[in-house]
């Protein structure tokens, strides 16, 4: 669709009349090369067409099946986008909007953003991190064969009051 308007406001239309469902793929295009004509109609209007803006507003986590395809291609800039597009959308972040975010950046090796999601939860979000949540964090570091940084994050999950479970230890296993 690069580089070709009238099919990407073809696809736009489509997708603004319930057609095709939206998919990361389509919109990340989308945005990525036409970011004028998704602004135009505003995103929220493109992923919720007519037909299931009812279905939309019952189910807050739109966005979370999207947040899964990145994780599942660990693409932690696509993941950002769909969790602050969500707040700009005005719903409430949930655990799994911010696990979502949190396995993506374990799988993408993004300690960075992983430690700047759990900041964020501590300080604004609603919901507190989990033992998944940490879990992630630390196979993040394990990753990266960063001992002294998992045991810095079991010495703050351990203060949060998280407890560690099978997985966590499972974590530390492969570490040796």
């Amino acid at each position: 669709l690069a580089g070709e308007p009238e099919r990407v406001a073809k696809v736009l239309s489509i997708m603004k009349e319930g057609r095709l469902e939206a998919s990361m793929a389509n919109v990340s295009l989308i945005r990525n090369r036409m970011p004028s004509l998704l602004s135009d109609w505003g995103e929220s209007t493109v992923l919720n067409p007519p037909g299931r803006r009812e279905e939309q507003q019952q189910q807050p986590q739109s966005y979370i099946p999207l947040m899964r395809q990145c994780f599942q291609n660990s693409d932690v800039q696509s993941c950002e986008y769909w969790l602050t597009a969500s707040e700009r959308e005005g719903l409430r972040l949930t655990a799994e909007h911010f696990l979502a975010i949190m396995i993506t950046c374990d799988k993408g090796c993004d300690t960075g953003a992983a430690e700047k999601w759990l900041s964020y939860m501590e300080e604004r979000a609603t919901v507190k991190p989990d033992v998944k949540i940490w879990n992630s964090l630390l196979n993040a570091y394990f990753r990266k064969s960063d001992v002294l940084m998992m045991k810095d994050v079991m010495r703050r999950m351990k203060s949060a009051g998280a407890e560690p479970n099978v997985y966590t230890l499972q974590i530390w296993v492969k570490m040796f």
